[in-house]
């Protein structure tokens, strides 16, 4: 993930493109695929799948995961840690 971010962040998949974590829920719930994703700087990031529900919270979106808890329906918090949401990239594709 580390590195998938580094690319995406320097324009190497220019179909993606960065958004604010309120357009990543808005873009999900109409579809589009967006994905949260964390820069490691000590270890593994980590990548979800935002799912498309209709939130007026970003907090309290839900994503698709693999990783300590794997599923569907994992609220942003417990998929990567309430002291990380600040940190997160959000991405979409066109």
């Amino acid at each position: 993930v580390n590195e998938t971010m580094r690319l995406m962040r320097g324009g190497a998949f220019p179909s993606w493109h960065e958004c604010s974590p309120a357009a990543a829920v808005d873009l999900a719930a109409i579809g589009a695929p967006v994905l949260a994703m964390w820069m490691n700087s000590t270890g593994p990031g980590h990548v979800a799948v935002i799912e498309p529900h209709d939130v007026t919270d970003w907090r309290k979106a839900t994503v698709a995961q693999a990783g300590r808890v794997c599923g569907t329906g994992i609220r942003l918090d417990r998929a990567f840690g309430e002291h990380r949401l600040t940190m997160l990239d959000f991405w979409t594709h066109d």
